[in-house]
């Protein structure tokens, strides 16, 4: 009885498609920004879904094949969407994702993703004693392939 369940199960593996479930190109979405209201100095999250067909998400250590804008370092931008013409800060904020890519037949997945920004602060706060803006994120696959752009919900900072 038992013969008959394992070659039902090798029929199914062998009949598995390993075709991408999703398209090549990275997609993202908003999923939250938490605490959408903070304190100068203060840290907070902002949440994102992602799916991505041939899986080939994150970094390597040393993946030189990794060259995103001349960065092989950097493969998820947070943009802040406020006028910063004096700030040290880079914007977008460059981040790297480790390696996302499963060992599998189908390599195709889908998942959450984390951002944790800190230490974020009011550009002038002798004349403004809140500041509320949002943030566009966007990302890039090993390939080169650039995600869709997605706007976060307003952050808000007082004093």
């Amino acid at each position: 009885m038992s013969k008959i369940y394992i070659f039902f199960l090798f029929i199914l593996l062998a009949c598995t498609d390993n075709k991408p479930i999703f398209p090549l190109e990275p997609h993202i979405e908003f999923v939250s920004l938490s605490p959408n209201n903070i304190k100068d100095r203060d840290s907070f999250d902002i949440t994102i879904r992602f799916t991505d067909g041939d899986g080939d998400l994150g970094s390597h250590v040393d993946d030189s094949d990794n060259v995103i804008m001349g960065d092989s370092m950097h493969n998820l931008y947070v943009y802040e969407n406020r006028p910063n013409p004096d700030s040290l800060y880079p914007n977008p904020y460059p981040n790297r994702i480790n390696n996302l890519t499963p060992n599998t037949k189908n390599p195709s997945i889908q998942g959450t993703i984390v951002i944790k920004l800190s230490y974020i602060e009011r550009l002038d706060p002798d004349n403004n004693p809140s500041e509320t803006f949002d943030y566009d994120i966007w990302l890039y696959d090993r390939a080169g392939n650039k995600s869709n752009i997605i706007t976060t919900s307003k952050l808000t900072i007082t004093e």
